[in-house]
């Protein structure tokens, strides 16, 4: 699921989630938005190796915006062959001028 520019809040994850690019217990993929108040306990793996998107995190697996995470917390287990992080896995943020 891509989101753009919204707010996700009060949301807990409690499945196991397996995928290739992007794999987030929360969001997959977002822009500009705010997560709050989530909660992942489920574990999370990324399998590709060579990819050029983003990696795993246990709220939030890829944003390319200005948005925020905010009282979040994972539990599970963030494993894989790519970049992985606890809450967010690829953070990038780009400003055309």
């Amino acid at each position: 699921m891509k989101l753009d520019g919204t707010t996700v809040t009060n949301c807990t994850n409690y499945a196991n989630i397996k995928g290739i690019t992007m794999v987030g217990g929360i969001c997959a993929w977002v822009k500009d938005i705010t997560i709050q108040n989530c909660k992942n306990y489920g574990d999370i793996f990324i399998e590709s190796v060579n990819i050029t998107y983003g990696g795993a995190g246990g709220i939030l697996g890829y944003s390319n915006g200005y948005g925020k995470i905010e009282s979040c917390y994972n539990e599970g287990e963030i494993s894989g062959n790519y970049i992985c992080g606890g809450i967010i896995g690829t953070r990038r943020r780009y400003r055309y001028i």
